[in-house]
């Protein structure tokens, strides 16, 4: 079994979205297999062929492990949860990985589960994750979207992406990290910070879902 040397996470961050829906986001952690199970499983085939371009609807065990054993600096990933009732509800993930040949240069994905697409969830990712990826060296994104994903087209114009061709009907998007961008979310994702109402070791976990 490999042995990921990681730097120690991110803390968690809270907003409330326009709804009220009051969302908690933290690091991905190596315990977080099921949840990802679980995600896949509830996204529809569409949104499974958006970010996999494929309608596949599990993940291999080495997968599993690849995409939850994260370092933090080179592989980060934030979970997104919905606090406002009892039970914690996983909505959505985001992540980056850095390319070994273009080491200021990051590949993401962002996924949000079906019923919350659209509300910003998306956008709060993607500026999470440029704050991580602008403090460890990273100073630019790329993703391969399909040519027909609208919403995720919107997201990268949002933070300034340029769009190429990246074969077999994809876009490749690129987009320059700069610091003076990443006020976007809080106007383009309007929402706002709540208090921390979570203590030291009350954060959603697996048992909570």
């Amino acid at each position: 079994m490999v042995t990921v040397r990681t730097t120690a996470p991110p803390p968690p961050f809270r907003r409330v979205l326009q709804d009220g829906t009051r969302v908690l986001f933290r690091a991905i952690l190596p315990s977080d297999e099921p949840i990802l199970r679980k995600g896949l499983r509830q996204l529809s085939y569409a949104s499974r062929y958006g970010r996999f371009h494929s309608g596949r609807s599990r993940l291999s065990s080495a997968e599993l492990r690849y995409l939850t054993n994260v370092d933090y600096r080179d592989h980060m990933a934030w979970l997104a949860f919905d606090v406002t009732g009892r039970a914690p509800e996983g909505l959505a993930v985001g992540r980056y990985v850095r390319l070994e040949d273009e080491p200021k240069l990051a590949e993401v994905a962002i996924t949000v589960c079906d019923g919350r697409q659209g509300c910003g969830l998306g956008t709060l990712l993607f500026d999470a994750l440029a704050r991580v990826a602008l403090r460890n060296g990273i100073d630019a994104f790329r993703a391969y979207v399909l040519a027909g994903n609208d919403a995720a087209l919107r997201l990268a114009r949002r933070f300034g992406a340029v769009a190429s061709s990246g074969g077999d009907q994809r876009l490749r998007l690129d987009a320059k990290l700069r610091r003076a961008l990443l006020g976007a979310a809080e106007s383009a994702a309007p929402g706002r910070s709540w208090p921390a109402a979570f203590p030291a070791g009350a954060l959603p976990t697996l048992k909570q879902m």
